[in-house]
């Protein structure tokens, strides 16, 4: 297919899941959670800051959500209610988007078709990218943390060391499971420039350095906040298979059935003849890296689960949607190297 093809389908596609996803958005009911972010961003910002302290959850969103609130404070409540569920669909919209641009341009157009379908495509991007929370917002940071941090390997541009480091801390200041994911992929790419390329890249260290100093001011809150969630000696909740089945069914968007099997294989497969390839290119240890970053969450996730004897739930499966993005990155450039044309087709119809 020729690229102009691809291009103009990218961004057909583009326009035609942003549709879908406002689409999603016309009803005005909300759930609880929901119910409780539209209440949160109705305080002014220091209550909120106050608020959130003493919740599970950084503030950054409720600020987005506030502004965004006084923005649309002239419509009635049943519209102003949609519009909130707009304010969630906007990233969505902005990581598509980067995919028909900056992730076509870093990699190719074909990569960059990919990953709108993936994204696209898949039913819990639209379920969340379209709910009052913060989840589509860690996403959109996450992906540009990912996509700064190969344009900086690429090119080697001081701007995007400092775009890794806010985005990085935006992750953490939007939800931490998302700042969480960000750090084991900024740790990815260090270990990735000790072992293959051999040299230690100091800009993603400089990166995480300053987000995590950007984040210094909250740290004592989000510390107490973890402290918040431990059992002291009456019931936990331990990690269990119902819930490892159900992150699984979360990533693959199915039932624990033939689908999430034929997933698990063609990720599987697609794993196995990586490691077994001895000519690796820069652009396939990328593709990797973008899905180990999920992989090295749901390991944290569930061993946070199992020791931090928890009295709740603390790793839930909406808390991978933000690593989702940049999950569906990594396969949307390993698909666009598969060769021949019909094993590319054969693993999009897998997965979709």
């Amino acid at each position: 297919m020729k690229e102009k093809y691809i291009r103009a389908a990218s961004w057909i596609l583009t326009a035609g899941f942003i549709a879908v996803f406002l689409f999603c958005c016309t009803s005005p009911a909300l759930w609880f959670d929901e119910q409780y972010s539209v209440c949160m961003a109705r305080h002014p910002y220091g209550r909120i800051i106050q608020n959130t302290a003493l919740d599970v959850h950084p503030p950054l969103y409720y600020f987005i959500l506030r502004a965004a609130g006084q923005l649309a404070s002239w419509l009635p409540l049943p519209q102003q209610l949609v519009a909130a569920k707009v304010v969630s669909v906007f990233p969505m919209a902005l990581a598509m988007v980067l995919g028909c641009t900056w992730v076509a341009r870093l990699f190719d157009r074909r990569a960059g078709l990919f990953s709108v379908v993936c994204m696209g495509c898949t039913p819990q991007m639209a379920a969340y990218g379209t709910e009052v929370r913060m989840y589509s917002w860690g996403l959109l940071f996450m992906v540009v943390c990912a996509l700064s941090a190969f344009e900086w390997l690429r090119t080697g541009r001081h701007s995007m060391v400092a775009a890794m480091a806010l985005s990085a801390a935006a992750c953490l200041y939007t939800q931490y499971w998302a700042g969480m994911a960000a750090g084991i992929f900024l740790g990815l790419l260090v270990v990735y420039g000790w072992v293959i390329r051999r040299q230690t890249d100091k800009g993603v260290l400089v990166a995480g350095v300053a987000a995590l100093l950007l984040f210094a001011p909250w740290a004592p809150v989000a510390l107490r906040q973890t402290v918040g969630t431990r059992s002291t000696g009456g019931q936990h909740t331990p990690l269990s298979l119902y819930l490892v089945r159900g992150y699984f069914e979360f990533v693959f968007s199915s039932g624990w059935g033939v689908v999430t099997l034929l997933f698990l294989g063609t990720l599987m497969a697609a794993g196995c003849s990586f490691l077994f390839n001895r000519k690796k290119s820069a652009q396939s240890w990328h593709a990797f890296l973008c899905v180990a970053a999920l992989g090295g969450l749901l390991l944290v996730g569930m061993a946070a689960q199992a020791f931090l004897q928890p009295t709740r739930v603390i790793f839930q499966g909406r808390y991978i949607f933000p690593c989702l993005g940049v999950f569906w990155l990594g396969i949307s450039v390993w698909l666009a190297g598969l060769q021949p044309r019909a094993l590319r087709g054969a693993a999009l119809s897998v997965l979709f």
